[in-house]
């Protein structure tokens, strides 16, 4: 089940979560614009004076205005050369926005694609599953067709009644090994007295006594009385006869251990009456043999009280194991125990696979949920991730048109200067230029520096048509989630009616077989 759509690859959407815009375009490294001078233009004001003063005094440039002074020309070409680099670099800033909007550009998302993947993803898992479904419908109808004719084959000793056994095995288990250790716990501590090791040695005796004892009831019961009352008569004979062997020893193995502990107790009394300590008794000393002799000489001849209540105990511990293992680890009729726990066993496998197909379908449904919500959060995400590039963009055109037009200014400021200067040069030396202590006449022109437009038009117009598009997928996915809300109470609904449908007929075969009125096979 964990591999059910546990990784939804549909073309809708986004792939993968967005890492937001980064860029390490730094205006710093154009030229001199940007770190901590901000210099702008190289050039000096006071030489660009002295410059216009020397060539004011030569009468450069001339005054017929054929050509511009050098340094003029200079500047001019360091200014445009700035504006060129900065308007390169918003195009690089574009460029990058224009880039990242491409990359996160979602695929579009349609509710009915959406639609038809959820449902064949639904008749997918259906078909996997209606496999086994079949499968267990088939074997639960095996075995309640083994459960009919057995129940009609012994209809006459079975009588139209349940087996008697218990529903779990493991609770018959748990009483008998309460009886061990309570017959355990009495069997020590009468032994203690006659254990050197005092209780924890007759607790380590009394419980293999115990054991053996409930395990041979057991036995006896299984093997034993069970196949007594079965109505074929050699399986009669063999159970008469393992019941005979079997109870037999039982009673040996009980009637054994109470003439041991009389022989015990008779030691003690011995050692006693000469004189003798009681720690020096070894239960080792006591002879089985003269044991055994005394026993089938005179079975219930016994000197002590406690010999009494030890018989007495070993045989109600191995009447309960007898009984449970009669009817209730299986029934007391041999085989009908088993074939009623088989039709049960797989009458529940019935239903854990209509378990297993919801379950299958309810995760199915609640991996689309996650990535329903992944999506709409992903796509909320990029409006905010292109909202932020736009700032960003928008940013770096102020930088842009301040760095433009302080350029300009310089450019400007740095050309009065210098024209200034030679304008007054030349009035200062007019008697030696004459005709060329003329200024040009474009000196007298005034300074026209065009500033460029680092607009955001295109790029918004592109986040706009972006964010449009995004928020159309939005609105598909919040459709689609909402009709997978609807879809999964739909086919909760259809499926416990299925379920109920299963069990209703399970049951019923369950009841026919129990009954013994199953339609034979044709």
């Amino acid at each position: 089940m964990a591999d059910d759509n546990a990784n939804i690859d549909l073309q809708v959407g986004y792939k993968s979560k967005l890492t937001g815009f980064e860029t390490r375009i730094e205006f710093k490294n154009l030229l001199n614009i940007g770190g901590k001078k901000k210099t702008g233009l190289n050039f000096s004001r006071w030489y660009t004076k002295w410059i216009g003063r020397r060539d004011g005094s030569k009468g450069e440039p001339p005054a017929d205005g054929s050509h511009r002074a050098d340094r003029e020309i200079h500047i001019s070409d360091e200014s445009r050369q700035l504006r060129q680099a900065i308007a390169g670099w918003y195009s690089e800033c574009r460029s990058a926005i224009s880039q990242y909007f491409v990359q996160i550009s979602p695929i579009a998302a349609r509710c009915d694609t959406i639609k038809k993947e959820i449902e064949a993803a639904e008749k997918r898992i259906m078909g996997e599953e209606n496999e086994f479904i079949v499968d267990a419908q088939q074997d639960h109808l095996n075995a309640a067709r083994e459960l009919d004719k057995f129940k009609r084959d012994f209809s006459d000793v079975l009588k139209g009644r349940s087996p008697d056994i218990s529903k779990s095995v493991y609770k018959t288990l748990v009483i008998l090994l309460t009886v061990i250790i309570v017959e355990s716990a009495i069997n020590a501590i009468l032994f203690m007295k006659a254990m050197t090791t005092g209780l924890l040695g007759g607790m380590a005796v009394a419980f293999g006594i115990s054991l053996f004892n409930v395990v041979t009831g057991v036995f006896a019961g299984l093997v034993g009385l069970r196949y007594v009352f079965h109505p074929e008569r050699n399986y009669r004979i063999m159970g008469g006869a393992a019941l005979t062997v079997i109870f037999t020893f039982g009673l040996f193995l009980n009637l054994f251990v109470a003439h041991f502990r009389d022989g015990v107790e008779r030691r003690i009394s011995e050692i006693v009456n000469s004189g003798g300590l009681l720690s020096s008794i070894d239960i080792m000393s006591v002879s089985p043999k003269d044991i055994v002799t005394h026993m089938f000489s005179n079975p219930l001849g016994f000197d002590s009280i406690i010999a009494v209540v030890l018989l007495g105990i070993g045989f109600i511990a191995f009447s309960i194991g007898l009984y449970e293992g009669y009817c209730r680890i299986a029934d007391r009729f041999p085989g009908y125990g088993s074939v009623w726990r088989r039709e049960r066993k797989a009458f529940d496998q019935r239903m854990a696979e209509q378990t297993k197909l919801r379950q299958r379908i309810n995760f199915m449904h609640a991996c689309y949920r996650l990535w329903l919500q992944d999506q709409i959060g992903i796509h909320n995400q990029a409006r905010r991730d292109i909202a932020s590039a736009i700032e960003w963009l928008r940013r770096r055109a102020e930088m842009a048109t301040s760095a433009t037009k302080s350029i300009s200014e310089q450019e400007e400021r740095l050309l009065t200067t210098y024209r200034s200067a030679n304008q007054r040069a030349r009035r200062a030396n007019r008697a030696k230029l004459g005709h060329d202590a003329q200024a040009p006449s474009y000196f007298a022109e005034k300074i026209h520096l065009s500033n460029m437009d680092f607009d955001l038009a295109n790029c918004s117009e592109a986040a706009k048509k972006l964010s449009d598009r995004i928020q159309s997928n939005i609105v598909e996915l919040e459709k689609a989630q909402e009709w997978l809300n609807d879809r999964a109470t739909e086919v909760d609904a259809q499926l416990d009616r299925l379920a109920e449908k299963e069990r209703s007929s399970g049951e019923e075969t369950a009841r026919q077989a129990r009954l013994g009125h199953m339609r034979p096979v044709a």
